[in-house]
C-alpha cells in the first residue's frame, strides 16, 4: 500500500496495486484519506478519522485493508496525524444543525396560508409531526395544489 497525492488540491489517497484478471493488467484503487495543508501536513478526512477512532475503541472491527491504510498514513506523515484526530474528534451533526432552503412565494402563501390557519391544519400537523415536518408537509401540499404536478 502507498499514499498517492493529487496534483491540484493535494488530496491523499491510500492505494493498493491489485492484479485485474479480466483486463489482465494492474489497477490501483484508492480511498481518499485526507488533504494536505500549506505546510504539507495531512488533515485527515472523516473516513480516516473514523478509522483512527475505531482503532482506539476496538481493533478487531478493522479489516486488513483498513489496518494497512492506517499504518501507511502513520509511516508517511507520523504520529501527529493520529494525535490530531484524538484531540478533536469529528462532530456528529444533529437534526438541529441541518438547514433546508426556504423560499416563500407570496401568491400561494396568501391563499393557502389563510386556508391553513382557518381550518387549523398547521396546528394539527404540528401536534402530529412536529414543527419541521409540518413545514415540509405544508410546502409540498401547497406546491402540488398550486402547480398541479409533482416535484421534478
Amino acid at each position: 500500500m502507498f499514499i498517492k497525492e493529487g496534483v491540484n488540491k493535494k488530496y491523499c489517497y491510500a492505494c493498493e496495486t491489485v492484479w485485474d484478471k479480466e483486463r489482465k493488467r494492474y489497477r490501483t484503487p484508492g480511498k481518499c484519506v485526507g488533504q494536505l495543508d500549506s505546510d504539507n501536513l495531512l488533515i485527515p478526512n472523516k473516513y480516516l478519522s473514523q478509522l483512527f477512532l475505531l482503532e482506539i475503541s476496538d481493533q478487531s472491527l478493522l479489516t486488513d485493508y483498513e489496518r494497512l491504510a492506517i499504518e501507511t498514513v502513520v509511516d508517511k506523515y507520523g504520529e501527529s496525524v493520529r494525535r490530531r484526530v484524538a484531540e478533536s474528534p469529528p462532530r456528529v451533526s444533529s437534526e438541529a444543525d441541518m438547514m433546508t432552503a426556504r423560499a416563500v412565494f407570496i401568491g400561494p402563501e396568501m391563499v393557502f396560508g389563510a386556508i391553513t390557519k382557518r381550518y387549523r391544519i398547521d396546528s394539527l400537523l404540528r401536534q402530529s409531526f412536529g414543527e419541521t415536518m409540518m413545514n415540509d408537509i405544508l410546502s409540498l401540499a401547497w406546491y402540488i395544489a398550486s402547480e398541479g404536478s409533482a416535484f421534478y
